[in-house]
């Protein structure tokens, strides 16, 4: 196999990235884990986002994750409509950038066909991008690959595959468009590949030759095996939009990162956070990693566990308000020893579908809403679990990205007008990170 492409791609990324900056449409919180110092937002009008496009990216958070593909559709349509208008306002070209999960869980094709519609865009070609390097996915040979440890393993043989609501068959990319296709009833489009070899030895020119190369429609499957492929993919995709190819990009983090022109930037420090005190952890993902995660965490003395039965909260009614206010009750009174308040669900693992999520997360998010004693910082364990903490219990509507405190792991800092200002919140997916990495977490949180 060809080595990287010898030049860097950081620097022409981010002189152009400042002309062009990119709206990143954010199907979970969790996108905004490659970055320091970009702004997010939970609500958005196209002035709110025009403030922000002196920024390279900037992230409307849709949480489209948790929808059903109607409300998908329609929050995706809002925002790039927006995004569209505050465009206008400036008279500046942007990029389009659906950012959804690496293990390829989310609304596809649906989010990106109507992306590009709302963005103006009906002739769009689509890059398909999942790499993600922090957390061990890769593509090559248009298959797309867990590695844990050094031992890649096809993502359609991993646990993601059964999800629930957005399980496949399919690793090798070029076979799940087509099973994606196929379960929205429409035949695959043409699709090509930006393989090793044209990222490598063609380089920037190649990757955008072979994306102008596309019909409309079309589809091409990015290969990336390190971070410098991903950002030769990024500089190619911005000198095909520059001659006015029309593109948007399905792709994770690492994607977002590079073009943004930014490399990937040191580990927030303790001393960065400036946190205060205990805190709380809300754990919504049933993941098998954030599973094990807890286990370990909950050896330590230093917390109180309090656990939601899902039962409970599926019954809805009394039994839910009993739940939830014993939660309550339990972190005020963990707070107030000067200790750690979690809560999580039972981790026996439910077919609950969307809706079912929805019940658990909401009874998750009041249980901290109704927490009286300020924590010094919140960790929320999963994406969709940390944007309705987010927005349900810190009420943050724009958050300032400080960056990352492991790996693939972000921490917003709401403003004036959040619950908390000024509150670290790690957004911490589920499906990241080593058996001890929360306990690290809280450690790092906790000065230790």
């Amino acid at each position: 196999m060809t080595t990287p492409w010898p030049q860097d791609p950081l620097p022409e990324l981010a002189r152009r990235a400042a002309a062009r900056p990119a709206v990143v449409l954010d199907d979970d919180p969790t996108g905004t884990q490659t970055l320091r110092d970009v702004s997010v937002l939970t609500a958005w009008d196209a002035v709110s986002i025009e403030r922000h496009l002196d920024d390279p990216v900037v992230f409307l958070s849709t949480n489209s994750r948790a929808l059903d593909e109607a409300g998908a559709i329609a929050i995706t349509a809002d925002a790039a409509a927006h995004a569209r208008q505050a465009a206008s306002i400036t008279w500046r070209a942007l990029s389009f950038i659906s950012r959804s999960d690496s293990t390829l869980r989310g609304h596809f094709p649906a989010e990106v066909d109507v992306l590009a519609e709302a963005a103006g865009l009906p002739e769009a070609r689509v890059l398909l991008a999942p790499y993600f390097g922090e957390g061990g996915r890769l593509t090559i040979d248009d298959v797309h690959y867990l590695d844990r440890d050094g031992t890649r393993t096809p993502v359609a043989e991993t646990e993601f595959a059964h999800d629930a609501t957005f399980g496949y068959r399919s690793s090798n990319l070029r076979d799940w468009v087509a099973e994606k296709y196929a379960g929205a009833g429409r035949p695959a489009p043409m699709m090509s590949s930006l393989t090793l070899e044209v990222v490598r030895s063609g380089g920037p020119e190649a990757v955008a030759e072979v994306l102008r190369a596309l019909a409309p429609g079309g589809i091409a499957i990015a290969n990336a095996e390190v971070d410098r492929d991903i950002e030769v993919v990024a500089l190619g995709s911005l000198l095909a939009e520059e001659h006015d190819l029309p593109l948007v990009a399905r792709t994770a983090a690492s994607y977002v990162r590079a073009r943004a022109g930014r490399a990937p930037a040191p580990l927030l420090t303790p001393a960065e956070l400036d946190t205060d005190g205990p805190g709380l952890i809300v754990v919504g993902s049933h993941v098998e990693t954030t599973s094990r995660q807890l286990d370990h965490l909950l050896q330590s003395d230093s917390v109180v566990a309090h656990e939601l039965a899902v039962d409970a909260l599926l019954a809805g009614g009394r039994t839910t308000e009993q739940a939830v206010s014993g939660a309550a009750a339990a972190l005020d009174a963990a707070l107030g020893g000067g200790r750690i308040g979690v809560v999580s669900t039972t981790r026996v693992r439910y077919d609950v579908g969307l809706d079912g999520g929805r019940a658990i997360s909401s009874a998750l998010v009041e249980s901290v809403r109704r927490v009286g004693t300020r924590p010094g910082w919140v960790v929320a364990k999963g994406g969709i679990t940390s944007y309705d903490v987010a927005t349900g219990a810190l009420g943050m509507r724009e958050a300032r990205v400080a960056g990352q405190l492991l790996a693939g792991v972000p921490v917003w800092i709401g403003g004036e007008g959040s619950r908390w200002p000024g509150t670290p919140l790690v957004v911490f997916p589920g499906n990241v990170g080593s058996v001890d990495a929360l306990s690290s977490v809280v450690a790092l949180l906790s000065g230790r």
